[in-house]
């Protein structure tokens, strides 16, 4: 299968904790008229000026469109080391291969085989060809927010207890100087309803990340945020 060498990006799964801080790029790109996804296919997502006001353009799974599509958009994690569930066709002339990944890289095995497969890439780092969060959305105009009454301190939800940890360590020595409230797995566990009351009823959460990476967030910062609790990390 042919593949395009004209653009070798350094695959963001093998980055490290201890990686290098990053700068934002500031070019953007355009969306492509066609995106095959290596992801559940035969599913009609419809068309770009419906979903995000962009004329001309459009988003299928159909695997059948891949000679004429503009970009390949293929997610890391459904990607098999042997590549025999990626396009074997002849890599079209200036069609763009994307990789997609959101998971940190704790939790996405590398796989040699890809490197030099992609045009571009596109996940949550800053220095992604296409930056983006997968549940972050950022809006043009400010909206009113109403503080509700707080009757916790320090809150913390944790799904999986383990003492080696570092952010139980982190937690273990904290909740010696200011008290905490923790939930769910080693200690209480919350159903759906007092999930959410918990989460407007505190001031701070400890927005513990179960992987450090750089610009690796998820919603245990941004959610609370939304709910009025001020996120800490460690």
């Amino acid at each position: 299968m042919m593949r395009k060498q004209e653009s070798k990006l350094a695959l963001r799964s093998r980055n490290t904790g201890n990686d290098p801080p990053v700068q934002p790029r500031t070019h953007k790109h355009n969306s492509y008229e066609n995106c095959v996804s290596n992801v559940h296919p035969h599913v009609d997502l419809g068309d770009c000026s419906s979903l995000f006001g962009i004329d001309g353009h459009s988003i299928t799974e159909e695997r059948a469109l891949y000679d004429v599509a503009d970009g390949v958009l293929i997610h890391h994690r459904d990607i098999k080391r042997d590549l025999s569930n990626t396009p074997q066709a002849p890599h079209p002339s200036l069609q763009k291969w994307v990789w997609m990944n959101f998971e940190s890289p704790s939790n996405a095995p590398r796989i040699d085989t890809i490197k030099d497969l992609f045009n571009l890439t596109t996940n949550y780092r800053r220095d992604a060809d296409i930056a983006m969060h997968e549940s972050l959305v950022v809006t043009d105009k400010p909206k009113l927010f109403q503080v509700l009454k707080k009757s916790l301190l320090v809150c913390w939800i944790v799904r999986g207890w383990n003492p080696g940890h570092q952010r139980v360590k982190y937690y273990t020595e904290l909740k010696q100087h200011i008290d905490i409230s923790v939930f769910v797995g080693h200690f209480r566990p919350l159903s759906n309803e007092e999930y959410i009351t918990t989460m407007v009823s505190c001031k701070f959460y400890l927005s513990f990340e179960s992987s450090s990476h750089v610009d690796y967030i998820t919603e245990k910062l941004y959610k609370w945020l939304l709910l009025g609790a001020v996120p800490c990390e460690g």
